[in-house]
Parts: structure tokens; sequence; C-alpha cells
């Protein structure tokens, strides 16, 4: 019997359609191709029929199965796990449903076949951030918690001190000297490229040129901003990845491998060996693409 257990995040953006789901679980089924991570239109996980079905706007998609965002062939809500039975992993979706619809609904975890194995509800995380004072009015201590957000889009925010009754009575802004969590490549051309010309392309040369933008969020999850030219024209799948080679790109022998986090008890699946970390060109090699990555 699979007993998945773990946290899975669900962020949307700022204009309230597509949402960032992050996922960390343990105890799924092993080796899967396709399992899958579904919002369900549920408000409870006590029963199975009040579970419902998939979470979607029908008047956008259709009422038809053909047509579910969370079932059809190419959802990016499909996973794959190791030989463990472990996933984690991050992707970008929509459904047609806003952050308030989606609030306290049921979130599943489906097995390949389709099978329902593991269910919880979407929550405001802060309901739970509070905390105990003195009867001087003192308070320290220290809490982990996760709401969706990562670094970048929390800079600035206010943060609040509530009163037991909800009151605010202290407030600043989070700000933060430091700016390692943004991280930008000047691309040039690989070292030795005059020897790996694209074979598809009739054994041209290309020359690469233009940024990618990595910024750093919660849990592990890089959000990319790609920006290049003089790329391989019409390309559907090419790949924007981090090697573990430091400082120099000049040495094809120094960048070495797929550089990402890996556990000596989990044989974890490259990230980057995913469809995650592709982009797209048009017809004159040019590259403008945002994506997001767990590693």
């Amino acid at each position: 019997e699979l007993v998945p257990r773990g946290r899975v995040s669900v962020r949307f953006e700022e204009d309230d359609t597509e949402f960032l789901v992050r996922y960390q679980l343990d105890g799924v089924e092993a080796d899967c191709e396709s399992c899958g991570v579904h919002i369900h239109e549920g408000l409870s996980c006590e029963e199975h029929n009040l579970v419902l079905g998939h979470l979607y706007n029908t008047s956008i998609y259709g009422d038809d199965d053909a047509s579910d965002p969370w079932a059809v062939n190419d959802s990016p809500s499909v996973f794959r796990s190791t030989s463990e039975g472990v996933a984690s992993d991050a992707f970008v979706m929509s459904n047609g449903i806003g952050h308030e619809a989606t609030m306290g609904r049921a979130l599943v975890i489906h097995a390949s076949d389709g099978t329902r194995i593991g269910c919880g509800l979407l929550h405001n995380p802060w309901t739970t951030s509070v905390f105990r004072s003195t009867d001087e009015g003192v308070a320290s201590d220290a809490f982990v918690m996760s709401n969706g957000i990562g670094h970048e889009a929390t800079m600035g925010r206010a943060l609040v001190i509530h009163a037991s009754d909800g009151t605010r009575i202290g407030c600043g802004l989070l700000h933060n000297p430091w700016t390692m969590n943004v991280m930008k490549a000047e691309i040039g051309p690989y070292p030795d490229g005059g020897s790996n010309p694209v074979v598809g392309l009739g054994n041209v040369l290309l020359s690469p040129s233009g940024t990618v933008q990595a910024v750093a969020l919660d849990d592990g999850v890089l959000m990319f901003h790609a920006m290049m030219e003089g790329l391989e024209p019409n390309c559907v799948k090419c790949g924007v990845h981090i090697h573990e080679g430091v400082e120099s790109c000049d040495d094809a022998d120094v960048i070495g491998d797929h550089w990402f986090e890996t556990l000596e008890t989990v044989d974890r699946i490259d990230p980057w060996a995913t469809e995650k970390s592709t982009y797209s060109t048009d017809d004159s090699g040019k590259a403008d693409h945002r994506f997001y990555v767990y590693n």
C-alpha cells in the first residue's frame, strides 16, 4: 500500500492566471513515469465522493475529458519518481481558476493508473504563524513556513505584528542588502565550438549571445528568463542547463556535467534532463523564454 507524504505549495502569479506548483513527496509509486499532482473541486479529503473531479474553468477549456488541462497528454502536472518512490520538482500551469476560488480545495496525488493515493487541502499558511509573549510583553522565537512566494516577490513587503484579536500593532518593510539570489550569465559560444557544429543545420556553426537570468526562489526553485539570439532557428526543445563548472567557460572539461542536488540514499532524477528546462526559438534563432526548475 502506498502512503505518500510530503508538501505541495501553489503560488499564483500577479495576474492570477498561471500558478507555480512545487512538490516534495516520498512514499509514492516507485519508478513512475506518469503520476500526477492535481487540484480537485472538493473541499474535503475525508471521503472519496467529497473530493470530486479536477478543478478547471469549463467555460474556457470545455467540459469533456479531452479538454481537461490536468489530464491532457502534455499536462505539466505529470511527474516522475525515483526507484525509492521520491518525487521533487515544480511546474507552471493554468486552469482558468484564480487564487480565491482555489483556496481550500483538495490537492490529490495520483498513481500512474489514475488511482488517488494522497490528498490534502490547500490552505493559507499565515493562519498558523502565531506567537506567545511573556507577562512583560516580550516575545522571542522562530518558526519555519512556506507561503509559495519566493525571495524576489517578498522583498520590500510589509511585515506586520498582530495582537491576539488580529489588530495590526506593528509594521516594518522587509529588505535585504544582498543580491546573491539573483544571478545573470552573459552567453557566448561554447569552448571548442568549432568542433561541435549543429549537424541538423548542415554543420552550420552557431554563435549564441544574450543573457540568462536565474532567480533563486524558495525551496530550491530557480526561475529563469532567457533572452538570446544566434541560436538554432525554429527549435522547440533546445536546452538551458546549469553545469558543475565554476568561474570558467573557456575549457569544456572544466564545465562538467549537470549541477543538481544528489542524495546518498536516493537515486534522484536529473532535473535538467526533463523538458522543463527547454526553450523555443523563432525562425531567426531568437529566444525570449521563462521557465522554472527545481535542482
